[in-house]
């Protein structure tokens, strides 16, 4: 990995950690649910397996991506039966596929 590659992983995940806890932060004191971090923590997420890994596994890739939709759609959209509960039930089940393809 290159330096420039190495100080934006630094960067993207400081940016990750700052909005993580801003958004752990406003909801138990807030108790509201903010857009701004529910949206950028999955593509800071993406960003920074994009950025950092060496071998890209689409699985994984597609796992993140999943999850953007979901965060979006529950955002966004009504909670009940939509794309976001599907999108959440790909994730699961692709995220089950990927933990037993790494323990074979």
């Amino acid at each position: 990995m290159k330096n420039n590659d190495k100080t934006l992983v630094k960067v993207i995940s400081s940016f990750y950690f700052i909005i993580a806890l801003y958004e752990i932060l406003a909801y138990s004191i807030f108790n509201e649910t903010l857009v701004f971090s529910t949206i950028s923590i999955p593509v800071l997420l993406i960003a920074l397996y994009f950025f950092a890994s060496v071998k890209r596994n689409l699985l994984f890739l597609s796992i993140l991506i999943f999850l953007l939709i979901e965060s979006v759609w529950t955002l966004f959209y009504d909670s009940r039966f939509s794309v976001g509960i599907i999108c959440s039930s790909i994730q699961k089940i692709a995220l089950i596929i990927l933990i037993f393809k790494l323990i074979k």
